[in-house]
């Protein structure tokens, strides 16, 4: 697998493998190895906020970087009320609970 991914890197730029739920095999977590690191993508409304902490963890303890997490299938009207709920937090800051806990943890681990 190196020594695809060696050759694929010598001509593009950016190589995105996209793998099974981290959580449900290893493959998802062999390949990050190989990798400069992962993406974790969460479904909105479906993804625990636990399974994925879970899933932070597991790259981390095998020594993956974890870029981000990008939240999928998000309802529109959710994504309107983040922008106002984004202004008032913004100005009222709040305990970290829920996702602003999971950022927090992805954060940790390096990802700004």
């Amino acid at each position: 697998m190196r020594d695809v991914l060696d050759e694929l890197s010598a001509t593009y730029s950016y190589i995105i493998l996209d793998t099974p739920p981290i959580l449900a095999v290893t493959d998802a977590a062999i390949l990050g190895k190989h990798a400069d690191g992962v993406v974790l993508v969460l479904r909105s409304g479906e993804t625990e906020q636990r399974a994925a902490e879970r899933a932070v963890d597991q790259v981390g303890r095998v020594g993956v970087r974890v870029f981000g997490a990008v939240l999928n299938e998000v309802a529109s009207s959710t994504v309107e009320e983040s922008y106002y709920m984004q202004y008032y937090y913004s100005y009222h800051p709040q305990e970290r609970t829920g996702w602003k806990k999971l950022a927090h943890s992805i954060q940790k681990v390096g990802v700004k």
